[in-house]
């Protein structure tokens, strides 16, 4: 058995990190308007800004781009926790 070293686990992302709260990693909503732009530079998929608060976690994002097929639909989904201050912002 191998024990990674201090450098393998800083650029190992933790297995929950799909599952850690936004709010938890320090993100504010600034930073998620920031990761929805990015996903639509590098993607093509557009999510508005106004369904933050329905994300709680980056698989919240991943489930939602799956399931719509980079197509935003006219309702946002049940946010899987209450969003954190400052969350929803119109786009």
């Amino acid at each position: 058995m191998s024990i990674p070293t201090g450098a393998e686990q800083l650029n190992r992302p933790p297995r929950d990190f799909a599952d850690r709260p936004f709010m938890d990693m320090g993100y504010d909503s600034l930073t998620l308007m920031d990761t929805l732009d990015r996903i639509e530079g590098e993607y093509g998929i557009r999510i508005a800004y106004r369904y933050l608060e329905a994300f709680s976690t980056p698989r919240d994002i991943l489930r939602f781009a799956a399931s719509h097929g980079g197509q935003t639909p006219a309702r946002p989904p049940q946010a899987s926790a209450a969003p954190g201050p400052g969350c929803s912002v119109p786009r």
